[in-house]
């Protein structure tokens, strides 16, 4: 990725277009104390019983800059003042709604308290306990809380086995939703600054890259211990490459879970290295265990989807003659984010 062709997001234009254009969403977000400049919310964490002191507003941050992409592809796809567009970015504006949930679980984890911080159960907690009651408390409609419940249900690493399924004995996209689609590549794709970091500039980038300036090796660790595949018949089988199959490690691994856990505490570990080891693994899956077919780690799996999103949308936007769709994405985002920054003067 030529670093020179990316555009920085701004964000404090974009909020301001935003709260504009979609004043319910981002009175959600004020309301949650995740929305940039709103007032310090105090969450009690739910797993731990106590008092929360994060600030949460660099969520909202990352979920305006996402919607502002999902915009951009939105209406390139159905149009300047598409109904479509519009609703493509309201809801990537609430897609990390359950973002401070898992922070606070993760929390708990690392004390002994959750054994899996990263689940469905966790956010259905936190939804609970605290998104709720706070949007009860402030008199938004049932049926709008009702649904807060499933935002954000398109991204992260649970959404993956939605958007593949097995036809004739090999993997494709699901492109149900055109919407589900842009929102889930926006958000892989959209690297905010990570609090303390020091950096300033969100950008949208290709999704490897996201991977490596968002240090998921060193925060998400599973994502490249866990994954899923296939039966021959199409049903979706979740593996834990470490636990579940213990004949496995003891088989290809090149070293032991404790080991490579250490190796991440020390930074000393690169990407490439569990790469390699991804691609040895997976194939070692099928051979403890071949029943499986197509069986990926979460981050394998992150990197096949955003190639076949990209390929969907470049060809739902009618430019023929593309060969690398993901690059073709990531250039036509930061080039409409070039020229609207050159409309306001702040393109450098």
């Amino acid at each position: 990725m030529v670093r020179e062709i990316l555009q920085p997001i701004d964000r404090i234009t974009a909020q301001q277009f935003l709260e504009a254009k979609h004043p319910l969403e981002m009175g959600i977000l004020r309301m949650l104390g995740t929305l940039p400049s709103a007032e310090f919310y105090r969450y009690e964490n739910p797993f731990t019983h106590e008092p929360e002191t994060e600030d949460f507003t660099n969520i909202g941050g990352h979920m305006i800059s996402v919607a502002k992409s999902s915009g951009v592809l939105g209406r390139a796809i159905f149009g300047e003042e598409s109904f479509q567009a519009n609703l493509i970015e309201a809801g990537a504006l609430l897609h990390d709604m359950g973002k401070p949930a898992e922070i606070m679980a993760r929390k708990a984890w690392k004390r002994g308290m959750l054994t899996e911080p990263y689940s469905l159960s966790a956010y259905e907690e936190c939804y609970a306990r605290i998104i709720r009651p706070t949007l009860e408390r402030q008199g938004v409609a049932p049926d709008i809380i009702v649904d807060m419940k499933i935002a954000g249900a398109e991204t992260g690493h649970v959404s993956f086995a939605h958007f593949v399924r097995l036809t004739s004995g090999r993997p494709t996209l699901v492109t149900d939703d055109v919407g589900q689609e842009i929102v889930h590549l926006a958000d892989d794709r959209t690297h905010s600054p990570l609090p303390g970091s020091g950096e300033r500039d969100t950008l949208f980038v290709d999704v490897k890259t996201r991977m490596q300036l968002s240090k998921f090796l060193e925060r998400y660790h599973f994502l490249y211990f866990q994954g899923f595949g296939f039966q021959k018949d199409g049903g979706v089988v979740f593996v834990d490459f470490m636990n579940q199959y213990p004949e496995f490690k003891k088989l290809i691994a090149p070293e032991d879970r404790n080991e490579w856990f250490g190796k991440l505490k020390r930074k000393d570990s690169s990407l490439a290295k569990f790469e390699d080891w991804q691609s040895w693994s997976t194939k070692g899956i099928v051979t403890v265990n071949p029943d499986l077919v197509d069986v990926k780690t979460y981050a394998q799996w992150q990197v096949w989807i955003d190639r076949q999103i990209s390929a969907h949308l470049v060809a739902l936007m009618g430019v023929k003659g593309v060969r690398n769709p993901q690059r073709y994405i990531t250039r036509f985002v930061n080039e409409v984010l070039r020229r609207e920054a050159e409309v306001l003067g702040n393109c450098p």
